[in-house]
C-alpha cells in the first residue's frame, strides 16, 4: 500500500458520512430554502406535466396528420417523441418526490428534481425546433400549437429549475 492510502480512504469515508447526514437534513423553517422547497412539490410538477401534455397533444395531432406522408414527416414525429420523453421524465420526477413525505421537499429531493428538469429543458427546445419545421413544411396549425406549448414548458421549466436549485443549495 502506498503511503497515505489509508488516510485518504478514511477521509473519503468521513466525507461520505457527512454528505449522507447533510442529505437527510430538511430545509430550515422560514427563509429562502423553505420558499424554494415549497415551490417544488408533486402538485407543482403535476401542473408542469399538464403543460407538457398539452404540447404533446398538439404534437401528436400533427404527427397523426403529417408524420407518415408529410413533406417532412420526421419533423412531426420528432416533436411528438421528444415531448413524450419530457412527459415521461416529469412523471419520473413526480414519482421520486412521492417516495417520501410529499408535503415536504428536502434539499436532496430538490437536487434530484433539478436534474429531471434539466433533462427536460434539454429536449424541449429540440421539440420546439421540429414543431417549427413541421409548421413550415406542412402549414400545420397543430405544429404551431405544439411550438407555443413547448415555449410554455420552457418558461415553467426554467422557474422549476431555479427553485429546485435554490432549495438544493440553501438546504445543504
Amino acid at each position: 500500500m502506498q503511503p497515505g492510502t489509508k488516510r485518504r480512504a478514511r477521509t473519503i469515508s468521513a466525507s461520505l458520512i457527512v454528505a449522507a447526514v447533510l442529505v437527510a437534513i430538511r430545509a430550515p423553517a422560514g427563509g429562502a430554502a423553505l420558499d424554494s422547497c415549497a415551490a417544488i412539490s408533486p402538485r407543482s410538477l403535476e401542473a408542469y406535466g399538464r403543460t407538457i401534455s398539452g404540447a404533446y397533444k398538439w404534437a401528436s395531432a400533427d404527427a397523426s396528420k403529417n408524420g407518415t406522408t408529410g413533406a417532412y414527416a420526421v419533423a412531426a414525429t420528432n416533436s411528438r417523441d421528444l415531448l413524450k420523453r419530457a412527459r415521461d421524465r416529469t412523471n419520473a420526477a413526480i414519482a421520486d418526490l412521492k417516495k417520501s413525505d410529499p408535503s415536504v421537499t428536502t434539499a436532496a429531493e430538490a437536487g434530484t428534481v433539478k436534474e429531471h428538469i434539466r433533462s427536460i429543458l434539454e429536449v424541449v427546445p429540440q421539440a420546439a425546433h421540429w414543431s417549427i419545421i413541421s409548421e413550415i413544411y406542412h402549414k400545420s396549425s397543430d405544429a404551431r400549437k405544439a411550438f407555443e406549448g413547448s415555449i410554455k414548458v420552457l418558461d415553467q421549466g426554467n422557474h422549476l429549475y431555479a427553485e429546485s436549485g435554490r432549495c438544493y443549495m440553501d438546504g445543504l
